[in-house]
């Protein structure tokens, strides 16, 4: 399911549900460059090297889209069920990100809706910025001051004031009325002005603000209340629904990372850099700070990529590309059974059309790990067991906690 921020709070408790309820969580990310031309990743370089690289592309270029995809095994029925969604995200505005046009016209080229993403478009911000803005809430306490009049001489501007006023004063003392919507289409910055200033002053309980419509009018909106207490309330209430807004996406990765559900993607590394950067904290300078922030926040991650590059997997597909990993994984062994979760989206193993999008990729992400789990534990009884094979945990001990191999492994 496509999520924006049109259906985000919508959609928002169903992926918490999902994520609550699932055994393992598929990521994927897609951004809007890798690397510069000076950082290009080198076979020759130092893991300090190659971090700083990459810790250099999180900081510069943009995350746009985000794939997730739960999978739950349901033991009855011996099969996997699963939920995905796909986030379009956009950094807050004044944000700089470098845009690489080779890997903008990939994304163009496999159908990614730039119009969507501009205009769609979640809002995110760390976890680091978000306490901070919290504590600024916190120190600063809601404050009503009146405002001052302007002088208004010109015969048009008086009229224009007096029809305001007027119109206002009927508001004010209509009962039934709880919001008055000024048309902005006609509206100039000093009749704006008047009423921000001329007319809010004859009041004392009483808010107007600049509201964009759904055809991007910016249209004033009046509202009244009883008393300065009720007023300073709903200023209150508006202070934090505006910095629920401006975490959003963040949202989700609290919930992922509060789960400590096992993380699944494929040539991780730039996911996980990116969500440290954009939604976590900046990512530290020093290597060794990294590797004890991931082991911190994300106890559990597997790599598909590093996965399929050890036995028994190389020995049948010498490749590792998601998608042809995902195709000869299929196959070659037998995946699974899957289903869509109840009350949930997301997609099925024969559609290949929406490769490149970041949920299918998480999809495919996840349908590999389960592959490779049944035939690293094949000889289990319980299927749920799977998530506990014992070379399993061998490459979570390789690819986690030696992180060394992971960044030399992630060209």
């Amino acid at each position: 399911m496509e999520v924006t921020k049109h259906n985000f709070k919508t959609i928002l408790p169903k992926v918490v549900d999902a994520i609550e309820g699932c055994d393992f969580v598929a990521i994927d990310g897609e951004f809007t460059g890798l690397r510069t031309v000076h950082n290009n990743l080198n076979e020759l370089d130092t893991v300090e090297e190659r971090y700083a690289k990459i810790r250099h592309s999180a900081q510069n270029f943009g995350m746009i889209q985000f794939g997730l995809s739960t999978f739950r095994f349901v033991p009855t029925k011996k099969k996997y069920s699963h939920a995905t969604y796909c986030f379009y995200i956009l950094a807050k505005p004044g944000a700089g990100e470098l845009f690489d046009t080779g890997s903008l016209n990939f994304l163009a080229n496999n159908g990614f809706d730039f119009n969507k993403l501009f205009k769609e478009g979640i809002s995110y911000i760390s976890m680091k910025e978000e306490a901070e803005l919290r504590l600024k809430l916190q120190e600063t306490p809601v404050e009503i001051s009146k405002p001052t009049p302007v002088k208004v001489n010109e015969i048009a501007a008086k009229s224009f004031l007096k029809e305001s006023e007027k119109k206002v004063a009927d508001f004010m003392n209509d009962a039934t009325q709880e919001e008055l919507v000024i048309d902005g289409k006609t509206l100039t910055g000093f009749h704006r002005k008047i009423i921000y200033n001329n007319v809010a002053a004859k009041y004392e309980n009483i808010q107007i603000q600049s509201v964009i419509s759904d055809s991007g009018v910016r249209n004033l909106v009046v509202k009244k209340f009883h008393s300065q207490t009720a007023l300073k309330e709903h200023i209150e209430k508006e202070r934090q629904k505006n910095l629920d807004e401006k975490i959003g996406f963040t949202h989700v990765i609290r919930k992922l990372l509060e789960s400590n559900k096992p993380i699944v993607g494929h040539n991780l590394v730039l996911d996980l850099v990116h969500l440290f950067e954009k939604t976590v904290m900046p990512l530290p300078e020093k290597y060794e700070t990294f590797k004890k922030m991931v082991l911190a926040n994300f106890p559990t991650i597997y790599d598909t990529k590093l996965l399929a590059k050890d036995p028994p997997f190389s020995e049948d597909i010498p490749i590792t590309g998601l998608e042809i990993l995902f195709s000869d994984l299929c196959e070659k062994y037998k995946p699974p059974e899957f289903e869509i979760e109840a009350d949930h989206e997301s997609f099925e193993i024969g559609d290949s059309s929406k490769a490149h999008d970041a949920g299918y990729d998480a999809f495919m992400t996840g349908v590999c790990f389960a592959t490779m789990v049944k035939k690293l534990g094949k000889t289990l009884m319980n299927m749920h067991a799977y998530m506990f094979s014992r070379l399993l945990w061998e490459h979570f001990f390789l690819a986690v906690i030696n992180l060394c191999f992971y960044f030399s492994m992630t060209i």
